[in-house]
């Protein structure tokens, strides 16, 4: 009974794996946007490297960013529910790692690589630079400590330049392209992320 009873919750844990799709609800307003401010600027000088020294140009660029930055927060939210239903079951001693170590393991696979990261890792690493980016004195990406991951997958995305379109060049990487506005494609790659893991642990359980 005792078997029973267990396989059922590691059965209902695994149907959680992805269940959680509210926050990537939250996208398609954001997408809007961004098109309004593309549409506003055009997409040359959206996806340029170039110092324009129009201020609205640069502010239009800079809310591109931050929006950008935001649905990658909003990915790293359902990321982050992901990874703590996994850790919650008994399969193969997985939880017993260390948390940073199990979700790093999780982050890098099933999901496709994109230069040196799976997706799902580099939309994680993107979101964290997003929130602590101003904590980083004059843009100097850290070498060490908790923050040393995120700072390499930046350092993937754009060497050592110091561009000012880190979030969408990051957006690029991951998507395969410069429509900003098509948000959609971040949540996609998530969900599809978490059903393939999904799919890992409802095989596991099987043979379990």
């Amino acid at each position: 009974m005792a078997n029973q009873k267990g396989r059922k919750q590691r059965h209902n844990l695994v149907q959680m794996i992805g269940a959680n799709v509210l926050p990537l609800e939250a996208l398609a307003p954001i997408g809007k946007a961004i098109q309004e401010e593309v549409t506003w600027i055009g997409l040359s000088a959206a996806t340029s490297d170039e110092k324009d020294e129009n201020p609205l140009v640069c502010m239009v660029c800079e809310a591109i960013e931050n929006l950008l930055g935001l649905c990658f927060v909003i990915c790293q939210v359902f990321i982050t529910n992901v990874v703590s239903v996994c850790g919650r079951i008994p399969i193969a001693n997985e939880q017993k790692t260390k948390k940073t170590k199990f979700r790093s393991n999780l982050l890098g696979r099933c999901s496709p690589i994109a230069i040196k990261y799976t997706q799902v890792a580099m939309i994680d690493g993107l979101a964290n630079y997003f929130k602590h980016r101003d904590e980083w004195p004059s843009g100097v990406l850290p070498s060490d400590g908790p923050a040393k991951e995120t700072a390499c997958i930046i350092k993937a995305l754009h060497g050592e330049s110091d561009s000012a379109r880190k979030l969408r060049k990051g957006f690029e990487a991951v998507v395969g392209d410069s429509e900003y506005s098509r948000v959609d494609r971040l949540a996609e790659s998530v969900q599809s992320w978490a059903e393939k893991l999904r799919d890992q642990y409802e095989s596991q359980a099987t043979r379990a």
